[in-house]
């Protein structure tokens, strides 16, 4: 376990200064100005069993946010200082895939395409229904695991197809594995 912020003050939830952090836990980070919010979202996502980490800026979670950890970012678009699209941009800048959600009580078919079509997972209103907000923050996570899979070169998926057409795939001494 390591240790991890969780940002603002004014609140039970937020004056805790650290929090445990799973190592194996997905994290599903909140970035809003609003500390009810954080509250709010604590509640309605804890029956997830994941890390939930808010902080009050974009600036704080870049500051802050660990890109080894799997999960996904919850996202108010209006803020002071960097707002939700300056933050989705600045990610993307660093390379940084986090699915990102954008949850917003004044957004608009406009303002959610263009964050759409600048690679957000999804858009949700405030308040949001929370069956929905479940769904998507689990869909979020499954969809972070699937990248990072990709990313780190596992086979497991390759190695069922293969074997689905009758290839077997054996363990490559400087590869990992190949088709035979």
């Amino acid at each position: 376990m390591r240790r991890g912020g969780i940002a603002g003050h004014g609140n039970a939830f937020l004056a805790r200064a650290e929090v445990a952090v799973s190592v194996t836990r997905p994290t599903i980070y909140v970035v809003d100005d609003d500390t009810v919010i954080h509250e709010a979202l604590r509640i309605i996502l804890q029956s997830l069993d994941m890390d939930i980490v808010a902080y009050r800026s974009g600036t704080e979670f870049l500051a802050r946010y660990d890109p080894g950890r799997p999960g996904c970012l919850i996202l108010d678009v209006h803020m002071p200082g960097m707002d939700g699209f300056s933050l989705q941009r600045e990610l993307a800048s660093r390379e940084i895939t986090i699915p990102i959600i954008f949850l917003t009580g004044q957004g608009d078919v406009p303002m959610a395409n263009r964050a759409m079509l600048d690679g957000a997972f999804d858009f949700l209103a405030k308040p949001p229904k929370i069956k929905k907000l479940l769904e998507t923050v689990k869909r979020a996570v499954e969809w972070d695991a699937h990248l990072r899979r990709r990313r780190s070169g596992c086979c497991c998926g390759m190695k069922t197809a293969l074997n689905g057409l009758g290839i077997t795939a054996v363990e490559h001494p400087e590869h990992g594995s190949k088709a035979s």
